[in-house]
């Protein structure tokens, strides 16, 4: 289906553009990225305006998403562009939710879980902030001036920290109360 072809494209061009950081090539980053957004958009678009949703595809594309912004961020701190504290609080969020996961389908079997809509900002905010900090790199040698970028960068990193702790928070107390609830059945049967 076209939606999973776009969600591995995504998942594809992670690569290069961690590439085109580390070779300083901000503007070919940026590009790349603003497609890879353009084909989690368009593959999200697709899936519900056609109905061509499938079982791989709601698996594969968070994993797609979380793939390329963790190693996004993780880059972005390697070169010195983002915190230690922004990179824990961003890629713990997510050992936690996939630690959480995995441990729920050990112990009690498959539980899905639908984003909230803090996740859904969560990964918003975490996009925009790349998306300002690839835009501030890739336009800082052109003549013209992009004094707003900086303090984008500085207000969308605030954001990002502020919105990811919420949304680990809500994800904590979701399979906190769906355990407590879960062995609550268990001693009543």
């Amino acid at each position: 289906m076209i939606p999973n072809c776009l969600t591995l494209l995504r998942l594809i061009l992670t690569l290069p553009i961690i590439f085109c950081l580390a070779r300083a090539d901000y503007f070919a980053a940026l590009l790349l990225f603003i497609f890879a957004s353009v084909t989690d958009v368009l593959d999200g678009f697709l899936a519900r305006r056609f109905q061509w949703s499938s079982r791989l595809g709601a698996q594969l594309d968070p994993i797609a998403d979380k793939c390329l912004l963790v190693s996004l961020y993780l880059t972005l701190y390697y070169l010195d562009y983002i915190s230690l504290v922004l990179v824990t609080v961003v890629v713990g969020r997510d050992v936690l939710i996939l630690a959480g996961s995995m441990f729920y389908r050990y112990r009690f079997g498959p539980f899905h879980v639908q984003p909230s809509r803090m996740g859904k900002l969560c990964t918003l905010c975490q996009v925009l902030l790349v998306w300002a900090l690839l835009m501030e790199l890739a336009l800082s040698g052109w003549v013209v001036p992009s004094h707003w970028l900086p303090y984008s960068v500085e207000f969308l990193s605030i954001s990002v920290l502020l919105v990811t702790l919420f949304s680990g928070i809500q994800y904590l107390y979701l399979w906190g109360s769906k355990l407590l609830e879960r062995q609550a059945r268990s001693h009543h049967e």
